[in-house]
């Protein structure tokens, strides 16, 4: 694997599920890469579209040209194995298009068919979501304010995240961890998270082993080292993940992060 030069995104979802009954864990028709291709196709933010070989030249279709990623790899634990043991349930690797280069990262979208994927195969107890992003290589503007959405969370999921941010061999991120934390903290206030001090880690310890597909060290290069916080959040969510992860990037960028970086939110 290469270091990473392309627009090349991941997200993993980590944790346990509960198969639905009527599902087979031998169903060789049930497939990540099928699953989340429908969804974002037919939302018209992917343009990994699938057509016969014999069906002559892809039809031209106007509405491609404002996608935001095309699709590359998916796979994931669907098995008996991931009732009670943690496991990465989906990881998806996207390539972002020409649109997202000027609207910004697709996480939320990504997030969102990631969603309604595991949604159509069982129940998730979610522990752990990772996202790889190329943040240098696409605009990152202020996101859009959750206000009403995250008031409505149960009250019972109120929760405690361990957050941990890797650059790679780009230390730009941990010379200025108290900087984007800052930067992150001024954003969220309105939603009343903030985020603990960070502590820079240069150990070899992880909060979370990526997938195999997503690993780091191939992408980004050896770490120099993690920045890590915790941040008390109203629930763990794919939608809560996406929300403070645009923020993140965009914090980094302001605090002149120019290459990828790998995003861990884990349950503390």
């Amino acid at each position: 694997m290469t270091m990473m030069t392309t627009d090349e995104c991941f997200l993993s979802v980590y944790g346990t599920l509960r198969r639905h009954p009527w599902l087979s864990a031998d169903d060789q028709e049930i497939d990540a890469y099928g699953l989340f291709t429908t969804y974002s196709e037919a939302l018209r933010w992917s343009t990994s579209a699938t057509y016969p070989r014999d069906s002559g030249p892809i039809p031209v279709d106007p509405m491609r040209e404002f996608a935001m990623w095309a699709m590359n790899e998916a796979g994931g634990n669907w098995s008996d194995d991931v009732k009670d043991t943690a496991d990465h349930l989906l990881w998806v690797q996207t390539g972002l298009d020409s649109a997202s280069r000027h609207i910004g990262l697709p996480i939320t979208q990504i997030s969102h068919c990631a969603g309604k994927v595991l949604d159509r195969i069982g129940r998730v107890s979610l522990e752990g979501i990772q996202a790889m992003l190329p943040i240098g290589r696409t605009v990152t503007p202020r996101p859009e304010w959750f206000r009403g959405v995250l008031a409505l969370a149960n009250p019972e999921n109120s929760t405690l995240l361990q957050v941990e941010i890797d650059g790679g061999e780009d230390e730009t991120l941990i010379r200025n961890s108290t900087q984007i934390i800052d930067e992150l903290n001024s954003s969220c206030q309105r939603d009343r998270m903030q985020f603990t001090a960070p502590i820079v880690d240069r150990s070899s310890f992880y909060l979370l082993s990526e997938p195999e597909a997503m690993d780091r060290t191939g992408w980004m290069g050896p770490s120099r080292g993690r920045i890590r916080a915790q941040v008390s959040v109203p629930e763990f969510s794919l939608d809560l993940f996406s929300y403070l992860v645009n923020y993140l990037a965009r914090s980094c960028r302001i605090a002149g992060v120019n290459g990828s970086i790998l995003t861990t939110m884990r349950l503390a």
